[in-house]
């Protein structure tokens, strides 16, 4: 029989700050760990590097699909381009079919940094993992497909 004095339910009360200060506290070290030291050696702010390695399978990107990609505003995407381009690391042409498209892809120079960045992840990556057991691996694996999933599934 149902009680007819039941206890209303208690909501859940999020402590955001908590919450996005661990968020924020793994991401950084995440990222401090696929980073390797190597890469200071490469004078590329942390965004630069997150430019560069946008392109690791796209040949090109308009302007605002590469602003897109990023996460950033268009103004945003041009000062940093240009700085690339500086690097003669990236170069900016006008679509022949559009001219009012603008157009970004990766120099030789530019190619050959994004190879080694990746490589030196890739390296940095399998030494980290490697310390993992099966399990801890598998987990780890699961653990960042499901963090992966569910930031899809909240942005859309």
């Amino acid at each position: 029989m149902k009680n007819s004095m039941s206890v209303p339910e208690v909501k859940e009360v999020r402590d955001w700050s908590h919450i996005i200060s661990r968020i924020l506290h793994s991401y950084n070290e995440i990222s401090k760990s696929i980073n390797p030291p190597s890469l200071q050696q490469i004078e590329l702010t942390s965004a630069q590097i997150k430019a560069l390695t946008s392109f690791h399978g796209a040949e090109e990107y308009t302007m605002s699909d590469f602003s897109q990609n990023l996460g950033v505003t268009l103004p945003t995407t041009t000062s940093m381009i240009n700085r690339l381009i500086q690097f003669g690391f990236i170069e900016r042409k006008r679509d022949s079919n559009d001219r009012r498209v603008v157009k970004v892809k990766l120099t030789v120079r530019g190619r050959a940094i994004l190879r080694k960045l990746m490589e030196e992840r890739r390296i940095a990556l399998e030494v980290l993992l490697q310390a993992l057991d099966n399990e801890e691996l598998r987990t780890f694996l699961e653990s960042i497909e499901n963090v992966s999933s569910l930031i899809q599934k909240a942005k859309g």
